[in-house]
This record gives structure tokens, sequence and C-alpha cells, in this order.
């Protein structure tokens, strides 16, 4: 049965709707179809955003609730609150962390309904039967609303026409259909990707292929390899947080013991009173997933064939039917600090130009080198440019006291960014500098000749630059700052340079880069901080949608200020 407020969007005199004409199969669907099947996986509540708390990425838990973290009692009434959780786990990584829920609690599951659960128990075999039957949701996707869709019978005549304006609507227009339905979408619609650019879509084969290639590309992101299992399990020791076996909670008999892997296969279990157990264990990938072996002689509650039914930053689950589970948290407390080769890092830098992301200094955040790139030499020069400019310095790798490498840049003159950085983070695309305090801070994202390979960055460079572009909107949370640049151009020429002119004359020359960042899709660098009546727009965007007609940038970096940045061609 449909919802009583979309039947009232419905005519029963048929003969006032037209019959679709054409070929109207190909672009009707059906209910139960492949296409409403996907439809409704991309449509399904999400209920993996409070996963810290519940567990399972098959439901949510409805606010308001409460919990306690460590003997620290939270009111948990929005998603914004969640964070407070994140902050308290994050400083809690090197200790035990517990989290409480106050029940009774009401959770939402992916089609909408809800349940009442009276205790943990009941929440757990809810959270072992999410685990068995698995989490089929598609959310590396959304569809923008609203959407107008409208309703057939099997003759293809009209019957009937709804606005959807969120998932939920969606989602339950199309579990309610009857088979002798059909379905049709008012094309063109946009699907918006997790890294925040949109795909416009003109019919359901393209619908359907969006569809199943952002479920593929779900799958990978979700992917859990061998390769990252083992690298897990030897980096540091895990603590024992839950242990179910045959649906029995062991949990208290071996809560804080500690399981240490070696790289040799071997495993050893260090109980709270210090004694220790050893075993053996091995991963291995197979059609299901991969499979953790642990084998105790006189630990039978661990020695499984287990499968990973998570892997995360922290925190390791183990699952088999049966309603057998392990849960551990990684705990590094007890091991030396870890830090990257020096010759590592001179190696990185020397390869590629690397462009300022983030540059802090006396704990603010200054945005003069926004975007400027440095090109470290093998020599110990360097030198730093925004395309047409150029500053000269030097530069070199040593360590510091706990051996962690330290970059220090001297530019001439002294100036910014001089500075002894010592390195925080280090991956192949980026490279974070700080001070334990956090008051000085360096990100530097590389940039090598081959990223102009990548054919979607190099078509947005080609549509930014040429003709002249407006701004069309600008706002900052609630406010609409569009007026003050008005009857203002905006030009982004080849060597990063840009240039703002208005009806006088030249107003002020900047920097422009579109980069592509591991993880958070394409950015687009603007600065024109040099200048005060445009500094405003100085910022690095996550990129909507860039067009030969239309420019979109979004910053979400502060969630109680969204800006929102638009320009148009002229």
């Amino acid at each position: 049965m449909l919802p009583m407020a979309m039947l009232l969007c419905f005519s029963s005199c048929q003969e006032e709707f037209e019959e679709v004409g054409g070929e109207p199969t190909d672009q009707s669907i059906q209910a139960h179809s492949n296409t409403a099947s996907l439809i409704e996986k991309t449509t399904a509540h999400d209920g993996s955003f409070d996963n810290m708390v519940d567990g399972a990425g098959c439901f949510a838990i409805k606010f308001p609730y409460k919990v306690s973290v460590n003997g620290v009692d939270l009111s948990i009434n929005s998603r914004d609150d969640l964070k407070t959780i994140k902050e308290l786990l994050t400083q809690l990584v090197d200790q035990q962390a517990l989290i409480d829920l106050v029940f009774p609690i009401v959770i939402t599951l992916g089609d909408y309904s809800e349940i009442n659960v009276a205790d943990k128990e009941q929440l757990l075999a809810l959270v072992r039967d999410c685990i068995e039957k698995g989490d089929d949701r598609i959310g590396c996707i959304d569809f923008v609303y609203p959407i107008t869709l409208f309703t057939f019978d099997m003759d293809h005549q009209r019957t009937g026409e709804v606005i959807v304006t969120g998932d939920m609507e969606m989602r339950r227009f199309f579990s309610g259909l009857e088979g002798n339905v059909l379905t049709g979408i008012a094309f063109p619609i946009q699907l918006k990707k997790s890294d925040g650019s949109k795909l416009e879509i003109g019919s359901v084969e393209e619908l359907v292929a969006a569809l199943e290639q952002a479920q593929k590309e779900c799958d990978k992101v979700n992917l859990i390899t061998k390769e990252a299992l083992d690298a897990f399990l030897i980096k540091c020791p895990l603590k024992v947080r839950e242990v179910f076996r045959e649906q029995l909670d062991h949990s208290e008999q071996y809560y804080g013991s500690t399981l240490t892997f070696s790289q040799d296969g071997s495993v050893v279990l260090t109980n709270k009173g210090g004694e220790k157990v050893s075993g053996s264990w091995d991963s291995k990938e197979t059609d299901q997933g991969v499979l953790l072996a642990l084998q105790f002689d006189d630990l039978v509650d661990f020695t499984l064939e287990w499968m990973v039914y998570k892997l995360e930053d922290h925190v390791l689950k183990l699952y088999l039917d049966n309603g057998n589970g392990i849960i551990l948290k990684k705990w590094c407390g007890n091991q030396p600090p870890q830090h990257p080769d020096p010759e590592t890092l001179r190696a990185l830098l020397a390869e590629c130009e690397w462009v300022i992301k983030k540059h802090k200094v006396e704990g603010e955040e200054t945005q003069s080198l926004l975007g400027h790139g440095f090109q470290f030499a093998a020599d110990g020069s360097l030198s730093l440019g925004d395309g047409m400019n150029l500053s000269q310095g030097s530069w070199e790798i040593g360590v510091d006291d706990s051996l962690r490498p330290v970059l220090t840049i001297t530019m001439e003159n002294d100036l910014e960014p001089s500075f002894q950085w010592p390195l925080w983070d280090l991956t192949e695309s980026r490279l974070k500098f700080k001070m334990e305090e956090g008051a000085h801070e360096l990100i530097l994202l590389r940039l090598c000749d081959g990223d102009m390979q990548d054919a979607d960055l190099v078509e947005n460079r080609n549509f930014v630059m040429g003709e002249p572009w407006t701004l069309s909107r600008f706002t900052e949370g609630e406010n609409d700052l569009t007026a003050a640049f008005e009857g203002m151009e905006f030009q982004f020429a080849v060597d990063n340079q840009s240039e703002v002119i208005s009806a006088e004359g030249p107003l002020a020359t900047g920097l422009w880069r579109i980069l592509r960042e591991s993880g958070e899709g394409l950015r687009f660098y603007l600065n024109l901080e040099a200048s005060a009546a445009l500094g405003a727009l100085t910022g690095d965007w996550k990129v909507v949608i860039v067009s030969a007609t239309e420019i979109e940038l979004v910053d979400d970096s502060d969630s109680n200020k969204v800006k929102s940045l638009v320009f148009v061609r002229m």
C-alpha cells in the first residue's frame, strides 16, 4: 500500500491522464524489479553513522537517547552530539573505553520501521541478526530531491503523480508498489556522489548504470583485504572487548585481556592477572571474505576460523554464525613510537611538487600561502611559488630526540614557512607536520606530472579556463553575501593564475588550482587573500559540479557555517 499522503496526489479519473506513447516499457519501472531494488537500497535508512554506539550498520538508534562513556553521561539529541563520543574515544585510544546505553531505546531499520529495544541482550541479538544478513544499503550515492514520480497501469495509462522530497518517501513509495503497477521518473534528475560531485541522469538505463557502479564502489570502499588485516594485527597489541560463543556472553571473563600477534604466526593472550597462553594465527582471503584462524590449546572460546566482519582504525570485529563473535580494540599504549625513516621522507619530497593545504602558526591558520607549491631539489635548495612568482630557500631532514623526522625549511629573508617541522603523518600523497601542542601545523599534498593523466581532473581544469565567469551566489551559513561581488569578472588562466576585473579595471590577482585529494575527491583551491575585498573567497573548496557553464563549490569544514560558492560563465 502507498502512503496516504501520496495517494491524495493521485486522481481517480484515469481519462484525465495522457497515455504513454512510443516505447513506454523502456522507461518504466516495475514493482520488485532490479531497478526498483537498486532504488530501495539507495534510499534505505542510513544506520552506519552511529556504529560506534550500536555496532551495526543495519539500523540506527532514534534520537534522543543517553549513553555513558567511561562514566561520563551524555545526552545524544542529534548526529552532532555523536562527535562528543568520538572525541572521548580518541582521548581513550590507549585506554579501555566502555560505552553504556541507557535502555529502553528505539531503533530505526533500513525500511524506516521502528523497534522498541528493552535491554542490552535484545540489542545484541539484533546486532547478530544484522551481521548474519548483511547490510546491502548503497551508501556511496544519494538522490537529489525533489523528484517527480508517475504511476501507470499495465496498459501504460498514467494513473497518478507524486513529488517525493526525501529518502524515506522514495523508499516507502517503491517498497509499497503492488505487482501490477508501473512507475516512471520525470527525468532529468541528479545523483550526488560521496565526494560531493553530481551526476545528471536522463533515463532509466543511466540510473541503473549509475547505481550499479556506486554499489561496486561501496563494495570496494568496504573491502577488507588480507594485507590490511595482517598489518593491523601486528602493529599493536589488541584488548579484548567482547567474546560470544554459541550466543553466550563470555565478555566479563576475558575483558581487558591482551592479544599480541607476531609476524611469524604466533599469538599470545595475556589475561588481567598477567598469565600468558600461547597459540597461532593465520589469515586468508575467500569468496566469503577474509578469515582469521585462531588456535589455542587451552582457549576454546577463541579457537575458531573467524570471519572478519569489520576492520576500522582502532577496532576489529570477528564473527561466525550461531552467535559467535569477538570485538578487539587496538592498544598501543606500551609500544615504543614508530617513525618513518628520514630517507623515506627525503626521497618523497624530492619526487614531485608539494602544494600547501594548511599552514598554522602560533595557533592561527593563515591563508596567504594556500595552494602555493614547493619544489624540493636534491641539492637541498627549494622554491615556493604560485605559478608566476618564486621565493627561494633551502631544506634539510633531521630527527628530534624521539627519532621523529624533522623538516627544516629556511626561506630567504626568513619568510614563512621557515620553521623546524616535526613529521606527524606520512602517506604517498599527503604529509602532515605538527608540533605536539598543535600551535604550528603544515599539511602538504603531492602533485606529480602523472596526475595530469587523470581524465576527470584534466576535463574540469579545461572547463574552468578560457572565457570569464561571474559570481552568481556566495553564502555563508544563512547569510547571502553575493551582492558584494556584483559586476565582477573572474578569469582562471594557465599557470594557476586568477584575475578579478570590475568595470573600473583590474581588482586583484591570485591563485587557483584543482587537485584530487585521496578520500576527498576534487578540491578547488582559490587564493585571493592579498585583496581585502575578495579574501572571503579564499579557501580549499570541495567541488560539487564543474561544467562548461557552471562551477559549484562548497566548504563544509565548519558544520555551523557552511559556505557555498557558485560561478556561471559569462
